[in-house]
């Protein structure tokens, strides 16, 4: 029930999600702007896209009770997601921008809060 009324919280709060979200979004554009450097293409996750994004599904998902009256909870998450990327390159005297649709069909992992 705990579990419940957390995920609730996060997808009915829309500021919630967009803290989630944008937080995410910044962490992965951390990672491509250092690796930029060594590839000399800078790619950058603006927004995801809500079409064609559909809601997480969780699986495994178990509690177990920790010291001090924490829980931590863990399971797999799988999602399908659509990001809107910009590349950026440098061509000659200036830089080449360019903006697409990436769609991410299954993407999986394990998580613990």
């Amino acid at each position: 029930d705990f579990v419940d009324q957390c995920k609730q919280f996060i997808y009915s709060g829309i500021s919630v999600k967009k803290d989630l979200t944008s937080s995410w979004l910044e962490k992965m554009n951390e990672f491509t702007m250092r690796s930029a450097v060594d590839d000399g293409l800078l790619v950058e996750f603006i927004e995801i896209i809500e079409e064609g994004t559909a809601a997480p599904t969780v699986t495994n998902m178990t509690v177990e009770t920790m010291p001090n009256d924490n829980l931590l909870v863990s399971g797999e998450m799988t999602a399908s997601i659509s990001f809107l990327l910009r590349t950026s390159r440098p061509v000659r005297d200036k830089m080449v921008t360019s903006d697409y649709l990436l769609h991410v069909d299954r993407i999986r992992g394990r998580f613990s809060i």
